[in-house]
């Protein structure tokens, strides 16, 4: 027995220590491809360096605001609009010295004639000067949380604290908000409720769905999907037609209830039925109730 225990520890140690060379070479691998792409930002081709730009964009490493800052004023569109995305994502990363230099370099872009680097600017702006003012950015009515478009999630600063975090954020991540489809504005994917810290979120699953998030201040994320308003409805999920979209629209707050309504198909054995229904998602209880629908075939 003391025999197979000593077997089992060496066993062990020799995992810890293939474990450990393996987190060792990735992280020297993982270096080495940012020096890489940190060359080809310079790169002559403007193709090699939105490749290389993109290769960057989930990175952390602190080089990157500076390597980023040049491409403020490359030739492609394409390139400003990614640089300026990260930039502002990036804006806890950046000294409170270096602000200015970037600040000025991003106000050149501001009157761009594409919308989608105008909207990018807009939000490095904000990000760096802490100014949440315009549409890229939706503000809780005590104004201490801010929601913004970052990798394709509702990203949440607390303002307090100067702190952010991802909601919803999995590695297997499943849905985008609207606005990071074309680098829009927020408009109405985001609504505050008006007295209390919670807001309800347009959540993207794909062209042809979409799902109803809400997240509170106490009480963390709550998910509304197309599952979800179907048992609602006593609609047998399988009888739903994805190919015409099911598509929840927000319309906005009552009290604590979120209003919100749905338009979806169904089909059985070869009948299609257009519908249309509203709904009221109390958020204090998370009880989805069916106020009205409407079919026609």
């Amino acid at each position: 027995m003391w025999r197979m225990n000593g077997h089992l520890r060496i066993f062990q140690l020799i995992l810890v220590i293939a474990y450990s060379s393996l987190t060792v070479c990735n992280a020297i691998a993982d270096e080495e491809d940012i020096k890489a792409s940190l060359k080809q930002l310079r790169d002559p081709d403007v193709e090699v360096r939105i490749e290389a730009l993109r290769s960057v964009m989930t990175s952390l490493d602190p080089q990157l605001p500076e390597a980023i800052l040049p491409l403020l004023d490359d030739e492609g569109n394409s390139t400003r609009r990614l640089a300026a995305r990260a930039i502002g994502s990036r804006w806890w990363q950046i000294a409170e010295k270096r602000i200015p230099s970037f600040v000025e370099a991003l106000e050149k872009h501001k009157g761009s004639r594409f919308e989608d680097e105008r909207n990018m600017v807009l939000r490095a702006l904000g990000l760096l000067k802490k100014d949440y003012t315009s549409a890229m950015f939706a503000r809780s009515a005590d104004r201490r949380w801010v929601i913004y478009e970052r990798r394709g999630l509702p990203c949440l600063i607390d303002t307090k604290t100067q702190t952010e975090e991802l909601i919803g954020w999995t590695p297997d991540q499943d849905g985008q908000m609207p606005a990071a489809w074309g680098n829009a504005r927020l408009t109405d994917s985001v609504v505050w409720h008006p007295k209390r810290n919670w807001v309800v979120l347009d959540i993207l699953l794909g062209r042809k769905a979409g799902s109803v998030w809400v997240w509170r201040e106490e009480g963390g994320l709550l998910q509304c999907s197309p599952a979800t308003f179907a048992k609602a409805l006593n609609q047998p999920e399988e009888t739903i037609f994805y190919g015409a979209g099911f598509f929840p629209s927000i319309q906005g707050w009552k009290g604590e209830n979120v209003l919100i309504n749905v338009s979806y198909s169904t089909e059985t054995q070869g009948n299609f039925v257009d519908h249309e229904a509203s709904f009221a998602w109390h958020v204090g209880t998370n009880s989805l109730k069916v106020t009205s629908r409407t079919s026609s075939p």
